[in-house]
């Protein structure tokens, strides 16, 4: 089996971002039939090229990038390249979006609803969606009725 496996690429940062690269590993061992933890570790190892062994090097030590579980290096390298932005900052930006002009009552709501992934408002997602979606409409006679009551369809 290993004679016939292809090789995996280099991680390369400015031109895929490492949950699309884990992705396809992730395919490449299903594909070559690499169940073994080890071994998807010494495959993601032996191909990672000098520059990103040596990061994980550094981000794992004192410990080895070989003493490492696949998903811990996954992990590692996941905070690493995609670090989860201040909740206060994520909230600052949905607080200040509003609609534009341009934008359609569904695309404002749907950027909206991307814009909550990150702000980890938990049992109060709702509550503050609707909020953020009635200030933030660019429509004033709109925005009348949705604060005076009469029930908004799109907003759930």
């Amino acid at each position: 089996m290993a004679s016939s496996m292809l090789k995996v690429e280099i991680y390369d940062p400015d031109v895929e971002i490492w949950e699309s690269y884990e992705e396809r590993l992730i395919l490449f061992f299903q594909a070559n039939e690499v169940e073994d933890d080890k071994k998807k570790v010494a495959i993601l190892l032996s191909s990672m090229g000098a520059k990103g062994y040596g990061l994980l090097k550094n981000l794992v030590s004192p410990d080895k990038p070989s003493s490492k579980k696949f998903d811990e290096i996954c992990g590692t390298l996941r905070e690493y390249y995609n670090p989860k932005p201040p909740v206060l900052l994520e909230r600052f930006r949905f607080y200040n979006y509003n609609q534009s002009s341009s934008t359609t009552i569904a695309e404002f709501l749907a950027e909206l609803k991307r814009m909550t992934s990150t702000c980890n408002f938990g049992s109060f997602l709702k509550d503050a969606l609707r909020d953020r979606f009635v200030c933030g409409i660019y429509d004033n006679n709109i925005q009348k009725k949705a604060l005076v009551g009469r029930r908004f369809t799109n907003a759930g």
